[in-house]
């Protein structure tokens, strides 16, 4: 009968436990990130702007799933904000990255456009214009009066 030596002994031991490292469950993944503020900074232009509670450097990033538009962002302070190109309707997939560590995605749905009116516009501009909000100083009359009692 062979005697297990102590060398042999540690070596058994030491691939037993490498074996059972590698058959452990991986860490879950990444959660998705929070929902974004989305706003459109022009018709074909959404912003997209959050917060992500990672201490870290972490590579924020986005894609259009419609039209294959990329946007992202890398954040050291948790807060991101980019432009993405979009049209309304399209879906957005939005993740984020930790080093090698990648987290779910989060699906949305890019908003309407607000409802611009020209009527409204030449309305407010014409209010401020009625005011003396228009940054334009009150021309001195013939009499040289400014407006002001």
């Amino acid at each position: 009968m062979k005697t297990v030596t102590r060398r042999r002994f540690v070596g058994v031991c030491a691939l037993a436990m490498s074996v059972t490292a590698c058959l452990s469950p991986t860490l879950p993944p990444l959660p998705p990130p929070n929902e974004p503020d989305v706003s459109w900074v022009a018709p074909g232009q959404l912003r997209l702007q959050g917060t992500l509670s990672q201490i870290r450097s972490v590579s924020v990033f986005a894609v259009n799933n419609h039209s294959g538009a990329i946007g992202g962002r890398v954040v050291r302070n948790g807060k991101y904000s980019f432009v993405l190109e979009a049209q309304p309707g399209d879906e957005i997939e939005l993740w984020y990255e930790v080093g090698v560590d990648v987290s779910e995605s989060l699906f949305l749905e890019a908003p309407s456009l607000p409802e611009y009116s020209d009527a409204g516009s030449n309305a407010e501009s014409d209010a401020g214009a009625a005011t003396g909000n228009s940054g334009v100083a009150p021309d001195a009359g013939a009499d040289g009066a400014t407006g002001s009692p």
